[in-house]
């Protein structure tokens, strides 16, 4: 049975199916919302006239480095040498879905990744100036931060939860992923999971449970 925002709002949803596919529901009516701002972000950094000084400028209004003049088309900053002006990609994952969304509130955790997003970059400082950008825009309230580039347990990144600022209170329990990856992890992570998982097992035995 799918639950009209009014409902939520005005009883206490226990059952977890009929939570995790309200808020599906959620996160599909308010996908754009999540995404657009992304997107421009993403089509700021890559712009061939952009430079530090232009998208500190216009997101943060103010410089944070000495070399904010310093353009994106610096060959360390690049992701791809074959295209000299894409200094970050960004790309979506489906929306969680229903059965799986269920079992995770049935655990007792909350959905904070009905919509999600994957960010990646080349350089440290081109990641650190968009988590700032991010930080400070008027399109998300950042819930939740967590730097996780100096783990070894799991591939490095800032992970991050966000809700749309000014974001109704029917929908108060629609909470959005964000993770930011340096581009070397990235390709790690997509292509070589397990093998990743294997360099940092403790003994041969814990190896088998990756068959």
């Amino acid at each position: 049975m799918r639950l009209t925002k009014k409902q939520l709002c005005d009883e206490e949803l226990t059952d977890a199916s009929e939570k995790a596919d309200f808020l599906i529901v959620v996160g599909a009516q308010n996908q754009d919302s999540f995404r657009n701002p992304i997107k421009e972000l993403v089509t700021d950094f890559n712009d061939p006239n952009s430079s530090f000084k232009s998208v500190e400028e216009k997101y943060l209004g103010v410089g944070m480095w000495e070399e904010s003049a310093l353009p994106f088309r610096n060959p360390n900053f690049v992701l791809e040498l074959s295209d000299g002006n894409r200094v970050g990609r960004e790309m979506f994952g489906p929306l969680k879905d229903e059965k799986r969304g269920t079992a995770k509130i049935k655990r007792g955790s909350e959905l904070t990744d009905i919509n999600r997003a994957t960010l990646e970059f080349e350089d440290p400082k081109i990641l650190e100036l968009a988590f700032r950008c991010i930080e400070a825009t008027n399109d998300y309230n950042i819930v939740c931060v967590k730097n996780k580039l100096n783990v070894t347990n799991q591939p490095p990144c800032i992970h991050l939860n966000v809700v749309k600022s000014g974001q109704s209170k029917y929908d108060h329990d629609w909470i959005c992923e964000i993770q930011m990856y340096l581009r070397s992890v990235l390709k790690i992570k997509t292509t070589s999971h397990i093998s990743y998982n294997v360099a940092r097992m403790k003994n041969e035995f814990a190896i088998k449970d990756l068959e």
